[in-house]
């Protein structure tokens, strides 16, 4: 009998659906994680979604981003999400224009819409699974 697993990062299940590729560009603000769609990314209830790899690049020179969750979504807003939860510390971006690689563990719970905070403008690619 043959098993077929996915894996990203550090975690690994056996259906292609768990597996979510989220996308987020920040202006200087919280900005929601969005499928490919440009639907805000709410983790299904029940589940949590694991990130587990982070590919990040700023505009700015010196400029961070931080990755966490909250209640709603916000689009590209200067309010900070309801219920906002941090759940990386500043991610240092030394050089502008360049893609910087993180293997992380970050849980989102259930129901919650994942964020990216960033001092500058920048981007996120963000994979996980679904669990």
């Amino acid at each position: 009998m043959v098993t077929t697993a996915f894996r990203v990062g550090s975690l690994g299940q056996d259906a292609v659906t768990g597996i979510k590729c989220l996308y987020s560009f920040p202006a200087s603000s919280y900005y929601d994680c969005v499928k490919i769609a440009s639907v805000n990314y709410q983790v299904t209830a029940g589940k949590t979604l694991y990130i587990t790899k982070l590919m990040l690049t700023v505009s700015v020179t010196a400029s961070y981003l931080i990755i966490g969750y909250g209640d709603n979504a916000i689009d590209n807003a200067v309010t900070v999400p309801t219920n906002w939860k941090v759940m990386t510390s500043r991610l240092p971006l030394v050089l502008a224009d360049q893609i910087q690689s993180f293997d992380v563990f970050i849980p989102i719970p259930a129901t919650k819409y994942a964020h990216v905070y960033t001092s500058a403008g920048g981007s996120a690619t963000i994979f996980g699974i679904e669990l």
